[in-house]
This record gives structure tokens, C-alpha cells and sequence, in this order.
């Protein structure tokens, strides 16, 4: 593939998938721009695994427009508006405002706006519901903040997470649900559950996953991860993570996750 220079806006999981792709097809630059350092919202580890493998990221700049080649139509270059830091907002996160300097052309051959999703509670929060930076505010049953017999659960509370914490979250709100309609329903089961007992483990911390070299997994789509040694294996599947005794959420009369 010919190569080309890239710019990517946004700092979440979206735009580092977008940006380590690019990097695999050959990209000749790689650069991800955001308005401020709390943009950065995908995982330390892919950020840090980006930079390694030669992305490039910048702060304090606001995209502003496209600039296109008349000839052709496509993207030749992106404005960007220099920011400068700001107060901190009620959640205690970075703002900005833009700068004394001249806006500037960055030119690039592509451009991707990877600017990740997140859920619409805006007709929730005009119908009266608590809404705290687009999320839901709801306690550990589910229990919507100050309303009452309304149930959430899922991202739209906790944000992105996985799929086994969201069904986790739907069995919470469901077993509270039926609590709090009074018909107190009990899923059978018929195993007998011991109590938790004293931990005779001791603590371990969770094995690091060894990766390939930067320079060896940035020219391939190959797995980054190296697999575990039998020594690694043996460590990690003899950790105690306490499943007798911790869950994933809170049901009332039942045992409180952590």
C-alpha cells in the first residue's frame, strides 16, 4: 500500500485501534490529536503500546476544519486551533480555551474522527432522571438516585465496560426489581453454597503478559502477546481471587460485591 500520512482526533479505544491499524498498513506518519490530556480515555497500556510502536500524540488542539485538494476532493491537510489550559471543572477534569495563536494547517493524506461512542441519557435527563456527565447516576442495586421504583443499570451507568459486567448489572436491577414490586420471587438453586471462609492464600499480583518488540509487531495483524510460560501458567491459575465471598453486584439479603 502507497504511503500516507495520518491524522486521528480523538484519545479513546476507537482512535488507538485507528491509529496502531494505520501504523500496520504502512503509515509513513501517525499523529492523534485532542483538546485537552483527560481526552485520553482508552487504556494506559494501549497508549503506551502506541507510542512504542511510533504514534505520535499531541494536546491542546481543537479541530476546527477540513481542507480538501480542489482537484480531486480529497483530504489534504486539517486546521487546528491551539488551547490553553483552563479550570478544572465540578468533576475535577481539564478545560480549555483557545489561545492567542493563529490557528494552523496540519497537512495529512487521511484523516479519522475516532472519536468512540457513548449513551444517549439526554431524553432521560430532560424527563427529570439524575445525570452525571452523560451517565445515569444509579447506587449499587441499581437504584436510580432520588427516584423512585426507576432502575439502571449497565453503560449507561458505569460507561463503556465489558458485556459480563453489563449482564451482571441486568440480573442486580432484575432480582431489586422484583424486591421492590414485593413479590420476592427466589431463582431455584439447588447446590448449597458454603460460607466464605478464611483466605489461606497468599496474596498474589496479577502475571505481566511479555509482548513482542515494537518494531517486530508494528509490520504485521500477528498477536502482540507472547503466551505464558508453564511457570507463568501455574502462578496465575493458583491465584485466589475470592469468588466465594465477592460478586458483581449487590442484592438485597445477599452478599455485597466489592
Amino acid at each position: 500500500m502507497e504511503r500516507f500520512d495520518l491524522v486521528v482526533i480523538g484519545g479513546g479505544n476507537v482512535a488507538m485501534d485507528a491509529a496502531r491499524t494505520a501504523v500496520r498498513l504502512n503509515a509513513k506518519t501517525v499523529h492523534v490529536f485532542t483538546r485537552n490530556p483527560d481526552d485520553y480515555t482508552a487504556l494506559s497500556e494501549e497508549i503506551t503500546c502506541a507510542m512504542q510502536e511510533g504514534v505520535r500524540f499531541r494536546t491542546l488542539l481543537s479541530f476546527l476544519n477540513i481542507e480538501t485538494d480542489k482537484e480531486n476532493n480529497n483530504v489534504s491537510a486539517v486546521w487546528l486551533q491551539p488551547e490553553i489550559v483552563g479550570e478544572l471543572n465540578e468533576a475535577g477534569l481539564i478545560t480549555t480555551e483557545h489561545s492567542e495563536k493563529y490557528p494552523y494547517r496540519f497537512k495529512c493524506d487521511m484523516l479519522i474522527f475516532g472519536v468512540g461512542q457513548r449513551s444517549d441519557s439526554e431524553a432521560f435527563e430532560k424527563a427529570g432522571l439524575p445525570v452525571n456527565r452523560g451517565r445515569i447516576v444509579a447506587d449499587e442495586y441499581c437504584q436510580v438516585e432520588d427516584t423512585d421504583g426507576v432502575f439502571s443499570g449497565g453503560d449507561c451507568v458505569t460507561g463503556p465496560s465489558t458485556a459480563i459486567n453489563a449482564i451482571a448489572a441486568g440480573q442486580v436491577a432484575a432480582y431489586n426489581i422484583d424486591e421492590y414490586l414485593g413479590y420476592h420471587h427466589k431463582v431455584e438453586f439447588n447446590e448449597q453454597i458454603p460460607p466464605a471462609l478464611p483466605n489461606p492464600c497468599i496474596p498474589t499480583g496479577r502475571m505481566e503478559i511479555e509482548e513482542k518488540d515494537p518494531f517486530e509487531r508494528r509490520v504485521n495483524f500477528d498477536h502482540v502477546e507472547l503466551p505464558m510460560t508453564y511457570e507463568e501458567a501455574m502462578r496465575e491459575s493458583g491465584r485466589c481471587l475470592r469468588c466465594d465471598h465477592y460478586g458483581c453486584g449487590a442484592m438485597e439479603g445477599g452478599r455485597v460485591g466489592c
